[in-house]
């Protein structure tokens, strides 16, 4: 079989399993509609509050089909912002920080998740602040940045400690217990989860969803960990928990727990219990259907079937996953699921297919690189359909300021315009003075990142000559192969793949660039990058666009470039590159 009659393979598989599996695509299922029809009808009709909680509605139905989605937080933002109503705008940033994070945009993730802490902090809603802090300790975690997902933890818990607001510090230590387990340090996981649950139940009126999530993060970690006695006394204790949360997420928590429970159970071997627990799971999946739960059903299915060593109905299941990641367009995971299909196939003695599945994996993953430009493409799109709406709204709001103002103070105003113009028209002046001066410093200065890789740390922390000379020679070879390669130019670089060329152990090299820079990993690779793009703004042709340099550089996209230059040099790099041009053409 070739590369061409496995995609046609899988092509088949999609429309054999699509009637099977609900909402893999964006269309929206007829009963999904049907809903959304009945809330449009009276919509119309209600005013205030009722108007915003049916359009908060709308979009929470949608929330499994992110670009149908989208419409709705837009319909949802624009009343909220005629009603001026703080906790609805809150919401609708959360809103669409959980759409962009559904769609793969990380950054817009973080700009959303961002904007409701700002929400939250300017009109003290301190349940919204701490649990958009918790959301962004994590988001910090998911895109690899643990330092700074601890510092942000730590901040939150600090900010809710000194507030005594315990269900924040939950919120934190969560956090907290999230990274030490994304990080594999299973001892300081298990400990913050349950600081978790203590902490949480010192509130007035505890939090049982932060309590259940705590005691489901444990139930994993400790079935990762193959601790499958913890693992079922905490699925236990969550449905025992069920009763005392929220109604609409009682079917998720006892889906979770009799998934815990399934798992354990098979690799325990013990299948009569393990399969009573999988028929539970199927029977409240069969009531709130949902992409996610189906795709933790065939993989507690799989994991059922490897136990009883019945590779055919693994091989089943395993072929449901995959159709799963092929429809949602999850390339890595795709693959992977792939080499566990041919690994089946291998089993069952089907070489010839087993064969075939492990090319078609190989294939996948040659091809994740080629799609980082499109999204890219599709983060700029993201970024553009940001600024546009936002330019829709302050448009919005001068026409019914401008409505309010009154002909006695137009004079008034007008003086003020002229002012505020004259004074910003001088700050623009010296600031463009300011930046000319920067600009003719760094240009004298172009071994700046030379300087300050070797210039010593100055610390309080002692350590022996033998440490500090293994460190020394270490970072000279990180900086070799920087310097050599330009290894840092790589939109995925990680450390683990550095400390593997450099031939040693991710915390060793943590601890060389701490020594000498006091910088985590991912500092030392954006100041590299940020020199490596001064040098093209100084040296390349005007019409190699910001976002070009950018993407040579390493960025993965525009606003992280412009906003880590900015931070860095104190302009951005349109300003910079402009300023170059006026100093060569004055010689």
């Amino acid at each position: 079989m070739t590369t061409n009659s496995m995609r046609h393979l899988f092509f088949i598989l999609s429309l054999f399993f699509s009637c099977t599996i609900w909402g893999q695509g964006d269309a929206l299922p007829a009963e999904l509609t049907a809903q959304i029809d009945s809330v449009e009808k009276v919509l119309e009709r209600l005013e205030g509050k009722e108007r915003l909680s049916a359009l908060f509605s709308l979009a929470q139905f949608t929330e499994y089909h992110p670009s149908q989605q989208k419409k709705y937080i837009r319909r949802l933002e624009e009343e909220a912002e005629r009603q001026n109503d703080p906790k609805m705008l809150f919401d609708v940033a959360r809103l669409w920080g959980s759409n962009y994070y559904e769609l793969g945009f990380l950054d817009s993730t973080l700009m959303m998740d961002q904007k409701a802490e700002m929400i939250a902090r300017e009109h003290q809603m301190y349940d919204g602040l701490f649990l958009t802090g918790e959301s962004l300790a994590k988001l910090f975690t998911d895109l690899g940045q643990f330092d700074e997902a601890q510092e942000k933890a730590r901040a939150v818990y600090d900010e809710a400690k000194e507030t005594g607001h315990y269900t924040g510090m939950a919120r934190a230590l969560s956090a907290l217990a999230f990274t030490y387990n994304y990080m594999n340090r299973d001892e300081e996981a298990e400990k913050y989860f349950k600081e978790t649950i203590s902490v949480g139940r010192m509130a007035a009126v505890p939090d049982t969803v932060v309590l259940i999530q705590a005691m489901t993060d444990l139930a994993g970690a400790y079935l990762n960990q193959r601790k499958y006695e913890q693992t079922l006394a905490y699925a236990d204790t969550m449905r025992m928990m069920l009763g005392s949360i929220p109604a609409q997420w009682q079917t998720n928590y006892a889906f979770e727990a009799d998934y815990f429970s399934g798992c354990a159970y098979s690799d325990l071997k013990q299948f009569d219990e393990a399969l009573h627990y999988i028929r539970r799971a199927e029977a409240l999946l069969s009531t709130e259907p949902s992409p996610h739960y189906t795709l933790m059903l065939n993989q507690l299915y799989a994991k059922y079937y490897i136990g009883k060593e019945d590779f055919d109905k693994v091989l089943e299941y395993k072929l449901l996953i995959a159709h799963h990641y092929e429809s949602k367009g999850w390339k890595e995971d795709l693959a992977s699921i792939l080499e566990d299909v041919g690994l089946c196939y291998t089993l069952l003695n089907r070489h010839k297919e087993a064969a075939e599945t492990y090319a078609e994996s190989l294939r996948l993953t040659n091809e994740l690189k080629e799609e980082d430009f499109y999204k890219n493409i599709n983060e700029l799109r993201t970024v553009y359909e940001l600024d546009k709406q936002e330019l829709l709204t302050q448009q919005e709001r001068e026409r019914v300021r401008s409505a309010r103002i009154i002909i006695v103070a137009l004079a008034v105003i007008l003086l003020l315009i002229v002012a505020i113009s004259v004074m910003a028209l001088l700050n623009a002046r010296r600031a463009h003075e300011k930046n000319r001066l920067l600009f003719r410093q760094l240009a004298e200065k172009d071994h700046l990142l030379q300087l300050e890789i070797v210039r010593p740390l100055d610390t309080d922390k002692q350590t022996t000559l033998q440490e500090s000379q293994a460190a020394d020679s270490l970072f000279d070879r990180l900086d070799r192969l920087m310097q050599e390669k330009q290894v840092y130019t790589q939109p995925d670089i990680s450390r683990k793949a550095v400390a593997t060329e450099l031939s040693t152990n991710e915390n060793y090299l943590h601890n060389a660039i701490k020594e000498k820079l006091n910088l985590s990993f991912s500092g030392y690779i954006s100041l590299l990058r940020l020199e490596h793009g001064r040098k093209l703004l100084l040296h390349t042709a005007a019409d190699s666009s910001i976002e070009d340099i950018g993407e040579a550089c390493g960025f993965g996209s525009r606003t992280t470039f412009y906003r880590l230059f900015r931070e860095r040099y104190g302009m951005s790099p349109s300003e910079f590159r402009r300023i170059a041009a006026e100093e060569r053409a004055n010689g």
